[in-house]
């Protein structure tokens, strides 16, 4: 046994030597072999290898939105969904504003006369070039992409989209996106990867967990919603918020909204040339709390966008302004509770149902 330990223990001290080796030939040899295992997790990323793991086990913690979209991402471009299917994509208020995506695909469903399925693919500040890669790495098949508008969705700028290329925050690739950051010359990496967001996402894995005192690898349900029904918040709570963050996106409107509105463009040209029906929607905004304009936020980028949908024939579905919602079903100035999805979900539906039947041709219980 002491023999087999002091052989092992020798073994062990020549590999660490290694590490210390400055022989020109040994340097090649390992940055080879880091080549090929960065090289080997691309190609387990790209196979879909993530689904092998249970979600439960996957996401970082139980509100890890951009996990949970990488995962379901890697499931639908493995087992592509047979059934036309609404892709919704936008921020937090676009998460919140449904109760759930089987309850909104059987209103969709009955509504446009047969089988519809929602998927959420929105997430937490989700900006515009993070849907446009999301759209970009779709499975083919008849969709619809709903995209929620907001005055936050205009204020991104290309430095913080600039991680797409690297995998973060989702594992794919984009040339959609990479030709709009060059277009913007924004500095980028030379070529797309994803293992540094893979990496990324592993050490936030370790921390996030620990933080929660989860073990890793312990099964943790993903909560799809953020907000609960109460308490809310104070009606000077409110107006703080909205105060505070209306400052920040004026300024960062008037920043980047040109960037903004060419990612929108360009997403409504892919996803149209993919073949994919486009809708726009105003997600919630409590109007109750400083009204509505958002310190002329609200109409600059609703006129921009709508010229955009009346170049590409993209229907802007008006659904805050055929739903009565008062100030306590918001918890906040953005998130519905409950009482306030109740009401949202199926003017949603039957304004989503409609746009589909439009787009093909009236086509409904004769194509079940």
């Amino acid at each position: 046994m002491a023999g087999g330990s002091d052989h092992l223990k020798a073994r062990w001290t020549s590999f660490r030597r290694g590490f210390r080796e400055r022989n020109p030939l040994v340097l090649v040899a390992a940055a080879a072999l880091t080549a090929l295992t960065l090289l080997g997790v691309e190609f387990l990323i790209d196979a879909g290898a993530i689904v092998r793991v249970p979600e439960s086990r996957f996401v970082r913690h139980r509100h890890d939105d951009n996990g949970h979209v990488t995962y379901v991402l890697a499931q639908l471009r493995r087992s592509p969904p047979t059934a036309p299917t609404v892709y919704l994509t936008g921020g937090s208020a676009t998460m919140e504003c449904f109760l759930s995506e089987e309850s909104l695909s059987y209103d969709i469903s009955r509504a446009a006369g047969r089988r519809i399925d929602v998927v959420s693919l929105a997430a937490h500040s989700q900006s515009f070039a993070e849907s446009l890669a999301l759209v970009e790495n779709l499975p083919d098949g008849e969709a619809l992409i709903a995209v929620g508008l907001a005055p936050m969705r205009f204020t991104n700028g290309p430095a913080d989209d600039a991680g797409l290329l690297t995998g973060e925050p989702f594992f794919l690739r984009s040339a959609s996106v990479r030709r709009m950051l060059e277009r913007e010359a924004a500095s980028t990496s030379p070529v797309d990867v994803v293992f540094p967001g893979v990496l990324r996402f592993l050490a936030g894995y370790v921390r996030e967990r620990r933080t929660d005192g989860i073990p890793l690898l312990a099964e943790i349900p993903y909560e799809e919603h953020y907000t609960i029904d109460g308490p809310l918040r104070s009606r000077a709570q409110k107006r703080e918020m909205a105060a505070s963050d209306m400052r920040d996106d004026r300024a960062t409107y008037a920043a980047y909204a040109d960037y903004n509105f060419a990612v929108l463009e360009e997403l409504v040209r892919l996803a149209r040339e993919r073949g994919f029906v486009v809708v726009f929607f105003d997600q919630p905004l409590n109007e109750h709390v400083l009204g509505a304009s958002w310190d002329g936020v609200v109409p600059s980028y609703r006129q921009r966008a709508k010229a955009i949908a009346a170049r590409y024939g993209v229907p802007y579905l008006e659904i805050a302004r055929r739903v009565e919602l008062a100030d306590a079903d918001f918890l906040d100035v953005y998130h519905l509770v409950t009482r306030g999805r109740v009401k949202w979900q199926p003017v949603l539906a039957r304004e989503l149902a409609a746009a589909w039947l439009d787009a093909r041709g009236g086509e409904g219980l004769a194509a079940q």
